[in-house]
């Protein structure tokens, strides 16, 4: 699937597609799950989880 058809399907710009692909755009939730179903893949196959430095106190 193209880019543009998946901006179409998802009912979003081809741009904020884009965006998403470099990094520059952040995702929200709904939208991930919206992506998985069309994509058939799970929803953290399209986050990259990055562990936070623990507080220390």
């Amino acid at each position: 699937m193209s880019q543009a058809e998946f901006a179409r399907r998802m009912d979003c710009t081809p741009q904020y597609v884009s965006g998403l692909i470099s990094g520059n755009e952040t995702m929200s939730l709904e939208f991930a799950i919206n992506a998985a179903f069309i994509l058939k893949c799970r929803v953290t196959d399209l986050y990259i989880l990055i562990p936070s430095r623990s507080r220390k106190g």
